[in-house]
């Protein structure tokens, strides 16, 4: 397309005015000027310095408005959607700082059982020592050696122990 033609269509058909978010950002569409005919949607922010905002990660635009701009969604949000959309996420957070709190009083509650408990045993077993009349010193098991009996000595490995192994190889018939 000529340059001059891409200029009569600008003002033939100029940018229409689609709507605004609830923070005041307006948004636009003009008619394509590829072969495809796709529309160019933009956004106008407010206040000209919040662009670097939201190009940083600073704010974002509302979903919606996104999926509107990138041509996911056909038809723009309106304000009463936004609006319920803006009272759900509110709830949400709401609902998550409850959670939180809640969680957080279960933890405590956990911490005091488990010290009740400690503090239990340590009772129990300034208790049980005077009565057993044992001095500080705590007797230990015996524990057991595993040696080898010298009988065993020649013979086959028992059944649980590992035996060596190799494989034989087939021979074809024929």
């Amino acid at each position: 397309m000529s340059l001059i033609r891409r200029f009569l269509d600008r003002l033939r058909n100029p940018a229409r005015y689609v709507g605004r978010d609830l923070e005041g950002n307006s948004f636009y569409e003009q008619p394509g000027f590829s072969s495809d005919r796709r529309t160019k949607r933009t956004v106008q922010y407010k206040n000209p310095t919040d662009v670097w905002n939201y190009i940083g990660g600073g704010k974002r635009l509302p979903v919606q408005w996104s999926m509107w701009l990138s041509h996911t969604r056909n038809h723009p949000p309106t304000l009463e959607e936004l609006q319920r959309d803006l009272q759900r996420q509110q709830r949400v957070i709401a609902n998550a700082a409850l959670l939180e709190a809640r969680d957080l009083e279960e933890r405590q509650e956990r911490l005091r059982i488990e010290q009740s408990l400690r503090e239990e045993t340590a009772k129990r077993i300034q208790i049980e020592e005077p009565a057993t009349g044992s001095s500080d010193h705590v007797s230990e098991p015996p524990v057991e050696k595993n040696v080898p009996s010298p009988s065993r000595k020649g013979l086959a490995p028992a059944a649980d122990e590992p035996e060596s192994w190799s494989p034989q190889t087939l021979r074809r018939r024929g």
